[in-house]
């Protein structure tokens, strides 16, 4: 069976197609990265499928303040139009093919033109969800209404559609799309796994501090401002939060309104850097308001660092509260306040947590576990 995926940018499809290498699949990936951006990737005979141009111009533009709104939205589209052009080229002999959302609606077509199936894979809630709960966050912290492109939302709902199955990382998003009607069957919930070889403990927590770190997108949509407003109550002589990520513009407009006295903002960093933010960490905290599951979940806990996270990350059903980590409502100060005053004010708790956290990605959840599991589904699901 050859299973080919299609995505603009480095994604979880790279480890999983690494753990399909040792199965007798044949897998290939389409992306938009440049080459160069993917020569960490250690994939042996998956066949990459490169079309840089569009994505990459994109990219550059953006990272130096170049692409306003009115130019981002057009190569937005135009990304995605290329890229599936490039794509059904690429795609012989393929049975199954897998794209992030909104990226593969017409290569999905041309698939199941030819006998093949398609899997839509979505890493958050279901769009209309999304879209609402978003617009409501802007409004509660006075920002200029969200603005999600029309043409990208449509292709998404149409690619929800199109699809066989809807792939995503939780049982949260998959009840999102069941709110929104989504027949059940179609939706599989599969959490993400980590890489062991990537992601390991370096050094342990110093017990004379306090670190606590966000990692992702620093964004309303993380809820990036319930945490400030959490870290800043919290009592001990000697605590720090590294936030690791590009900070929204939105956030931007509102950090004046925060005591950001022991908060060390530190950009995006090179995933090799990541496993020692979070091995000295003493907690990894994500409150997201819509966050399908939040990959930097199982890396963490991958490096002995517990997490507190949102009911919107993922999180039920993947780790059991108080024992991995703390499940919290969204948009609540006081249970962030209070679940890491408890990890400070009960040293030991730490260190159990540390423990199960490693046991718990030990036992089950690496992408080894994922690319079983996923097969197992999909023969049944696709047959």
């Amino acid at each position: 069976m050859k299973i080919s995926f299609l995505t603009p940018m480095r994604c979880h499809f790279f480890d999983l197609a690494k753990e399909l290498e040792k199965s007798e699949h044949e897998t290939s990936i389409i992306c938009a990265y440049p080459k160069w951006k993917l020569q960490a990737e250690p994939l042996k005979t998956t066949k990459l499928n490169l079309f840089p141009w569009v994505f990459t111009t994109k990219l550059a533009l953006e990272r130096f303040g170049m692409c306003p709104p009115k130019l981002r939205m057009p190569l937005e589209r135009l990304t995605r139009k290329t890229l599936e052009i490039y794509a059904k080229r690429h795609l012989e002999n393929t049975d199954i093919l897998e794209s992030l959302s909104s990226f593969g609606n017409e290569a999905g077509k041309y698939i199941k033109a030819q006998g093949g199936k398609y899997i839509v894979h979505r890493g958050s809630a279901h769009a209309e969800f999304q879209r609402e709960l978003l617009r409501e966050e802007f409004k509660r912290w006075k920002q200029p209404i969200f603005q999600e492109d029309d043409f990208s939302h449509q292709r998404e709902l149409e690619d929800y559609e199109v699809a066989d199955i809807i792939n995503v990382p939780s049982n949260y998003a998959r009840e999102t799309f069941i709110k929104i009607g989504v027949k059940p069957n179609k939706i599989i919930a599969l959490p993400y796994g980590a890489d062991p070889s990537a992601f390991y403990p370096t050094t342990k927590a110093d017990k004379n501090r306090f670190d606590a770190i966000f990692v992702g997108d620093v964004s309303l949509r993380k809820g990036f401002p319930y945490l400030l407003k959490a870290f800043a109550k919290l009592k001990h002589p000697n605590k720090k939060l590294t936030v690791v990520g590009k900070i929204s513009p939105e956030i931007e407009a509102l950090l004046p309104q925060f005591d950001i006295s022991n908060v060390e903002f530190v950009g995006r960093q090179p995933r090799d850097s990541l496993k020692n933010y979070m091995s000295k960490s003493h907690v990894m905290v994500l409150p997201s308001i819509d966050d399908g599951f939040g990959k930097v979940i199982t890396e963490a806990m991958a490096c002995g660092c517990p997490v507190i996270c949102s009911e919107h990350t993922g999180a039920p059903g993947y780790i059991e509260n108080g024992k991995e980590g703390f499940i919290i409502p969204i948009r609540d100060v006081d249970s962030l306040y209070d679940k890491m005053q408890q990890i400070i004010d009960e040293p030991d708790l730490q260190d159990q947590m540390r423990s199960s956290a490693l046991a718990r990605i030990k036992e089950d959840h690496g992408w080894g576990v994922y690319a079983q599991k996923y097969l197992e589904i999909f023969r049944g699901k696709l047959k």
